[in-house]
């Protein structure tokens, strides 16, 4: 198992940066490193709770396990006798899958901003556009279908799948059910909110999400183009109100709206330029004039801010999961390497849901040099 110098924090942002490039490699360490956090992580526990000779329901009880539901540990009973999850008769609980999305939707930063909605086995989602009236004037009697397909689209999310890795230790099938649930629901946690954020942000469209900053017009083969940037070197009222107006005149302005940017970026751009000292000498900060809310996330370009309300952002995501083990060559030792499917979608509900902007020009804090580490990295 490897030893590193760093934090789980910068291993898991790595493994959303690294999703934005094309780079295998990259990708590849990054998804190593994640795995090595995750287990080391679940296997201390579980092997610091068994010399302590603590009960699993005293640890459900203090919230460090997951209760299991008679259906789950059923499962995972026969996933541990089969050590993998491969042949495995029994349908892999939904229950896990609803436990990570409505983590998602409460605990994400940014996705549990989106609407994010369980679709279950449904392959069209009827999606209503924000920017249109909820209702009309007319004559008693008036075209109906008028007022069903007014603002109404349907949105066909069969035909995009997300894909997650499930990868195992051999070692850990020796922990238990409980302690195997509980690496499975942290890491497809972990691995779907990665993957989740980079598309809702980044996606194409093809076979993927269309993310914020993409266009929704105009896709050429399925694959969307990127939004124009505006380019703005400052966060005065004056300027950032011109993106509230463009919203307002799109209808979709509201106390919701948020600024959502690549931490990089804020501490390097944003902050600088919102923190004062008031006249009782006290520091304000994260205080933006238009009163937008400020959502970091590695996924978004560094030099690049996104402003609108996130709830216009719809994410679909099935509950019906299907884990099978992965044949391809990906270098990870002594482990069962599964993948988790899933299908889904995510659209911006309007093309004005979401402006871009570059703030490259805007001046801020002085950029500090990193030490580049060129011995390979010690392992235990």
């Amino acid at each position: 198992m490897k030893k590193f110098n760093t934090d789980f924090e910068a291993v898991k942002k790595e493994l959303v940066e690294s999703m934005a490039t094309d780079d295998a490699e990259r990708q590849e360490k990054a998804f190593n490193d994640f795995v090595d956090y995750m287990q080391a992580d679940i296997t201390q526990k579980a092997m610091a709770m068994k010399e302590a000779k603590e009960d699993e329901r005293v640890l459900e009880a203090r919230g460090i396990l997951t209760p299991l539901t008679a259906e789950e540990r059923e499962y995972f009973n026969a996933v541990v006798k089969r050590k993998g999850f491969d042949g495995v008769e029994k349908t892999f609980p939904k229950t896990i899958i609803n436990d990570v999305l409505e983590k998602i939707k409460n605990e994400h930063p940014l996705l549990s901003r989106v609407d994010v909605q369980d679709t279950g086995m449904l392959v069209e989602f009827i999606l209503r556009d924000p920017s249109k009236a909820k209702a009309f004037w007319g004559p008693i009697c008036s075209d109906i279908k008028q007022m069903i397909l007014e603002g109404f689209k349907i949105v066909d999310i069969k035909h995009s799948k997300l894909s997650g890795f499930v990868a195992t230790c051999k070692g850990m099938m020796d922990l238990g059910p409980a302690w195997l649930a509980e690496y499975v629901r942290q890491t497809m946690y972990e691995v779907m909110s990665a993957s989740l954020e980079d598309a809702v942000i980044n996606g194409t469209g093809k076979d993927m999400p269309i993310g914020m900053i993409m266009k929704l017009s105009g896709a050429v083969d399925g694959v969307h183009t990127a939004k124009d940037k505006t380019k703005i070197d400052n966060f005065e009222p004056t300027t950032m109100a011109g993106f509230r107006a463009a919203l307002a005149e799109a209808k979709l302005d509201s106390k919701n709206v948020a600024l959502i940017v690549n931490p990089v970026t804020y501490w390097s751009k944003v902050f600088p330029n919102l923190a004062f000292r008031n006249a009782e000498g006290t520091w304000v900060i994260d205080r933006l004039a238009t009163g937008e809310e400020i959502i970091e996330s590695y996924a978004v370009p560094v030099d690049t801010i996104i402003i609108g309300d996130p709830k216009n952002y719809l994410l679909t995501v099935s509950t019906a999961i299907k884990i099978e083990r992965y044949k391809e060559t990906l270098a990870i030792e002594d482990m069962y390497l599964d993948i988790a499917k899933f299908t889904g979608h995510g659209i911006p509900k309007n093309a004005n849901a979401f402006f871009v902007a570059d703030v490259s020009a805007v001046k801020g804090a002085p950029k500090v040099a990193l030490e580049v580490v060129t011995e390979p990295v010690e392992t235990i």
